[in-house]
């Protein structure tokens, strides 16, 4: 993704460096060989600097904008890194989702305690990277306490095929960006009974998926977030567009079919959010005093090694609830 938006940031006439992690090696070897980004199988220009981990200083220091997208778990180093070399006026717009892995809380808690003073905007909402990446008609949501921050990155961004809208609302934008992957791991797992069964299982999907969202609003709505934030771009739409072609449904479809939970991991040989999102969530809900059995179906799958059929069923069994 970070790289998805590096190339509409170019379009857009920012002058862009690309900084890869020290985990990115094979990417760089790979564009410099083909000019083509693999995972995207898309050019990049050649107005787009690359700069290597080693590097990034130098980068930083003349740049007006950062912005980061790398996983969960590598953005707090990741900021600090940045931060560090970055102007003090330079604001951070920041494309991860999910929690701390460390604490299980909300991102924006943890960078705030490291932020500073920084102004701090978060971009989330229904992409897939290739689809970003190529021109295609897409839309996003910038959040920031600071209003101003995200009309002013959302206007730097933004394209006639690349609609950024503004909230406040961090709470409610990172709790749908957060929870909407194990959400995705278990409507996926629907089509991968499907897939083994030879059966459909539409009607699951449709209830998992609904059940979904009601989960995700209980709990922005504990944090201070708001209930339209759910049902907008950054909670529906990124649950749909998850759903229907992001990793951690693929992820779902694997564990559904009867792939052990880890060999789905090693198999999808990228980061799924949903798989310690799952654990994370709950330990959230628990803090909170909130009642999520989808979240735990889906923990009870890929963390406890219960069937999927046999949870799914069970599921369905002790579910009472259906409204927020």
């Amino acid at each position: 993704m970070g790289a998805a938006l590096a190339i509409n940031l170019d379009r857009a006439g920012h002058a862009i460096t690309l900084c890869a992690t020290e985990f990115d090696g094979p990417f760089i070897e790979a564009i410099e060989k083909t000019g083509i980004h693999p995972s995207l199988d898309h050019a990049l220009s050649n107005s787009i600097r690359i700069s290597e981990f080693s590097d990034w200083g130098a980068a930083l220091e003349v740049t007006d904008v950062a912005v980061i997208a790398v996983s969960s778990t590598g953005l707090r180093s990741t900021f600090g890194t940045v931060t560090a070399a970055l102007s003090s006026h330079a604001p951070v717009l920041i494309a991860t989702k999910g929690w701390d892995p460390e604490t299980g809380q909300p991102l924006s808690n943890i960078l705030a305690a490291d932020a500073k003073g920084r102004s701090i905007a978060w971009l989330v909402g229904p992409t897939l990277a290739e689809e970003t990446a190529s021109g295609r008609p897409t839309a996003l949501v910038c959040a920031s306490e600071t209003i101003d921050t995200a009309k002013e990155l959302a206007d730097a961004l933004s394209s006639p095929v690349l609609r950024i809208f503004v909230t406040s609302d961090v709470t409610g934008v990172e709790i749908g960006a957060a929870l909407k992957n194990v959400i995705a791991v278990a409507v996926g797992m629907c089509d991968g009974l499907a897939e083994a069964s030879g059966a459909t299982f539409t009607n699951a999907k449709a209830a998992l998926f609904s059940q979904g969202l009601v989960e995700m609003t209980r709990l922005s709505r504990a944090l201070g977030g708001r209930d339209e934030t759910v049902i907008g771009l950054t909670g529906s739409g990124d649950l749909f567009v998850t759903v229907m072609g992001g990793r951690n449904a693929r992820f779902g479809r694997l564990v559904g079919a009867g792939v052990d939970p880890k060999e789905a991991l090693d198999h999808m040989s990228t980061t799924v959010e949903g798989y310690e999102g799952c654990a994370r969530a709950l330990k959230l809900a628990k803090d909170l005093d909130l009642d999520l059995p989808l979240v735990r179906f889906v923990h009870s799958v890929v963390h406890e090694g219960a069937d999927p059929s046999v949870a799914l069923v069970s599921f369905f069994a002790t579910w009472t609830k259906a409204e927020i």
